[in-house]
């Protein structure tokens, strides 16, 4: 989320959800993981994923060091092996 300057993101795995936002200085919030076969939640994990979307496209957070230069983060290696 910080190499693509993103507030808010989410991860999921087979059955659960987690919904994160991102404050600077190293702040991440997360929320408990919601089950995906439990009925009883106030929303739907699609009604959830619309919110969030909408909340992603108002802008990006570009995270800063103390003095407050923007922080990078170099991409990983992409370098392949034998020319492939």
């Amino acid at each position: 989320m910080i190499r693509n300057a993103k507030k808010f993101g989410v991860l999921t795995t087979v059955n659960t959800w987690m919904f994160l936002m991102r404050e600077n200085y190293r702040k991440l919030c997360i929320t408990r993981a919601i089950d995906c076969q439990v009925g009883e939640s106030p929303f739907t994990i699609f009604q959830a994923l619309i919110y969030t979307s909408a909340l992603a496209a108002r802008g990006h957070l570009v995270e800063t060091d103390q003095q407050g230069n923007p922080i990078m983060i170099p991409l990983a290696n992409t370098v392949r092996k034998n020319g492939e």
